[in-house]
């Protein structure tokens, strides 16, 4: 069985997931809850192929947004210099791409 989704502007597949692109800046903690409240969360990299892609589609971006920064689903706010994925797991720095 497939399951199709039909994805708005803000939406994009790649992949096998699915990302959502807005450009209105936010807080890291605010552009998490706005994630949760679509569904969805902030992105966990897991391969260099998907920075690569993330990257090209945020300097693709025709404002000062990638300029602010942009989240990824990657904190240290519960001890600092302890990096966290939103789903729980540690940042495994021999996987890091950047």
């Amino acid at each position: 069985d497939h399951v199709w989704l039909k994805l708005d502007g803000n939406w994009e597949k790649h992949g096998d997931k699915c990302y959502y692109f807005s450009n209105i800046y936010l807080p890291w903690a605010e552009s998490r809850s706005s994630c949760e409240a679509l569904g969805a969360d902030l992105v966990k990299i897991d391969s260099r192929e998907e920075q690569e892609f993330l990257m090209r589609k945020v300097t693709n971006f025709e404002t000062d947004y990638f300029l602010k920064g942009v989240w990824i689903g990657l904190t240290d706010s519960e001890v600092e210099g302890s990096w966290i994925w939103v789903d729980g797991s540690p940042l495994n720095q021999s996987l890091t791409f950047w």
